[in-house]
């Protein structure tokens, strides 16, 4: 019996112990991720995936303090000093932005912040350089990359 009351006491405390360290693990992934500096706004060099635009608020608020989606103005500066830097060096491949230069980054369409309306909300085309409407609501899937202000 005692044996068992052992059992179950160490089982609730790793549960414990491991709930209360997934937030935690999440930031500290996103952490050691390359952060690139563009004018008075950094970064994360790698996308987060592809989710929802409610999704995608939620993840990159999860990466920890001042983390966002860009506006549409970021992510064309993001996208003209990226292109500038490397155009004419094959840097667009099979409609995504070529891996191993700054970015690692595998969308082709990136939400921004910006809302036309409810529920209806802006992405910005990395391979023609504009930003979209997307009228679907919160059905479709974008990728998402992450931005914050310089401390």
């Amino acid at each position: 019996m005692n044996n068992l009351i052992y059992n179950i006491s160490i089982f609730l405390f790793c549960t414990i112990l491991l709930t209360s360290c997934i937030d935690s693990t999440t930031k500290e992934a996103h952490a050691k991720e390359k952060i690139i500096k563009i004018d008075s706004l950094e970064v994360l060099a790698k996308d987060i995936g592809q989710m929802t635009w409610n999704d995608a608020n939620s993840a990159c608020d999860s990466i920890g303090e001042g983390w966002r989606l860009p506006t549409l103005d970021e992510l064309n500066l993001i996208h003209t000093r990226f292109y500038e830097k490397y155009k004419g060096e094959g840097v667009y491949t099979n409609y995504s932005l070529k891996k191993n230069l700054d970015f690692e980054l595998d969308g082709i369409h990136y939400w921004s912040s910006n809302e036309f309306d409810d529920g209806t909300h802006w992405y910005f085309d990395v391979i023609y350089g504009e930003p979209r409407l997307n009228q679907n609501g919160n059905l479709v899937s974008c990728s998402v990359l992450a931005v914050r202000a310089l401390k």
